[in-house]
């Protein structure tokens, strides 16, 4: 068998080499995606409640799912948190006497800084977390000699603050981040008219996204991104449109043939591109085009 030239057998071995280092990479890159990403109980919806000493209340009705509860417990007073079929809850309600006598899941008292848990695969009805606030008129006494009268009475005044926040476990750091691209939000070539158009709605995800707007008309067009309420009024009022877009950014006034970008702001709200031919402006019976891209979420939208 004939013997291959060194310079072959070295081209080989670098191959090799290569090879090895590529798929080094692509395994450090796999490890390195997988530490960056760590998971916990992470907040969902919180709900507030008032509460009266030693009365059982009513928090929130889960239905017959299956319970899986992890929810973070914030009160001013501790306070016992349990978990009663709806029949049971209902009948209390009708049936004082039967209130002492409830069949409580779940049951946790003291509980105020800390994390309430419950687990219920099997349930034959629906079922209502409840909640009882375990100050009692007759802790004044109690506390009276260590606070002082009127503090004690202050205490006992006071309703019970309380704040459930439901807990889910999920990604809370490296996560797979939201991903925005430029998308097309309308298009459009359309007769003129004296009425102005709009388009919307827009709404930002963030501070600063940006929304780019195209125009091509045969005669001075007035053109301007607003609130919706702003929107309106500007089409209902075209003769005060120096008024109405005054202090207003993003704006064109006797454009034919723009292109231009605009950052949209939380705080401003569900805008609208507002577009017609500027007041005084004579008609004709032609078309113009306008094209009004966005920066939207386009994946892993649920991590924004």
């Amino acid at each position: 068998m004939p013997l291959l030239p060194a310079w072959h057998s070295q081209i080989i071995a670098v191959e090799a080499d290569v090879h090895r280092i590529l798929i080094a990479m692509l395994l450090l890159s796999a490890m390195a995606a997988g530490q960056q990403k760590r998971f916990d109980w992470a907040p969902t919806q919180s709900r507030n409640y008032q509460l009266e000493p030693e009365k059982w209340q009513a928090a929130v009705n889960y239905g017959i799912t299956p319970l899986h509860l992890r929810i973070a417990v914030r009160a001013t007073n501790p306070v016992t948190l349990a978990v009663v079929r709806s029949d049971d809850w209902n009948n209390a309600l009708q049936h004082k006497e039967a209130l002492a006598q409830l069949p409580l899941l779940c049951p946790t008292q003291g509980l105020t800084r800390s994390t309430y848990t419950c687990d219920l695969d099997n349930l034959d009805g629906e079922r209502i977390l409840i909640v009882r606030d375990e100050h009692r008129p007759n802790a004044v006494i109690s506390d009276a000699l260590t606070l002082g009268i009127r503090q004690a009475t202050r205490n006992l005044a006071a309703p019970t603050e309380l704040t459930l926040t439901g807990l889910r476990w999920a990604c809370v750091e490296g996560c797979d981040p939201a991903q925005y691209a430029w998308v097309n939000a309308f298009k459009e070539k359309f007769q003129l008219t004296q009425i102005g158009k709009t388009y919307g709605p827009l709404t930002p995800d963030r501070d600063g996204d940006e929304m780019h707007v195209k125009l091509k008309a045969p005669v001075p067009m007035l053109v301007a991104v607003l609130p919706v309420a702003a929107a309106d009024r500007l089409r209902a009022n075209p003769a005060q449109a120096d008024a109405l877009l005054a202090g207003v950014e993003c704006k064109q006034r006797a454009a034919q043939s723009v292109d231009f970008n605009c950052k949209l702001k939380l705080q401003d709200g569900t805008q609208q591109v507002v577009l017609m031919p500027e007041p005084g402006i004579n008609v004709p019976k032609k078309k113009a085009e306008i094209k009004v891209d966005a920066v939207r979420c386009v994946a892993n939208c649920q991590n924004r």
